[in-house]
């Protein structure tokens, strides 16, 4: 799984995000951030240890270089082991900046993560039904939490037509949500938490 999430997000980092700021487009930056949000959020969803690569919460460039050195040119995972762009981490801080945008994106999925016992590695999961073959749906229960996570791959607006009976919060708005046909933006994700034993927080 991590490895078919590494690949899928390096090839989003190129063609996207490093294109996109280079041509200076604002609302196709906004577009690749929140995909690439959203593919953080599905490697934070499942089981396990997330790995993120040195650079990776700032949108760093993907290196080319390996292919200058006769030891590295045949390992593609030098590509995204270059020297960190420690230019670009200074702007991590200011949300005005794609690096400070992403970088803020991920620290929040990131503290979310560590806070709700549902993401604990002994949790039950499964696969939710959509009914919509562009929307991932996966669920997870540990002691008397649940997690309902959607995530929308296409490039158009979707519905989730999913009708679940408990009460929700969207983790990252922190608004109640009804979980039944969840309307979703293109390439957007959603986290719905309810929690049987206690109210939320």
């Amino acid at each position: 799984m991590h490895l078919t999430t590494r690949l899928y997000y390096a090839t989003l980092k190129q063609t996207d995000i490093i294109i996109e700021a280079r041509e200076k487009d604002d609302e196709k930056i906004k577009e690749a951030l929140d995909f690439d949000s959203m593919l953080h959020a599905f490697l934070y969803t499942q089981t396990g240890i997330p790995v993120l690569y040195s650079g990776d919460e700032i949108g760093q460039f993907n290196d080319y270089t390996y292919h200058q050195d006769p030891l590295k040119q045949e390992d593609s995972r030098y590509l995204h082991r270059g020297d960190l762009d420690w230019k670009a981490v200074e702007k991590r801080a200011d949300e005005f900046t794609y690096q400070g945008k992403l970088f803020q994106s991920i620290q929040k999925l990131t503290k979310l993560r560590a806070k709700y016992g549902v993401f604990n590695g002994n949790a039950d999961t499964w696969i939710v039904e959509t009914y919509n073959d562009s929307v991932l749906g996966i669920g997870r229960y540990y002691n008397g939490e649940k997690l309902i996570a959607l995530f929308n791959f296409s490039k158009n607006d979707e519905i989730a037509w999913i009708d679940e009976a408990e009460e929700y919060v969207d983790l990252i708005s922190g608004i109640s949500k009804i979980a039944k046909e969840v309307k979703m933006p293109a390439q957007s994700f959603v986290w719905l938490y309810h929690n049987s034993i206690t109210q939320y927080s």
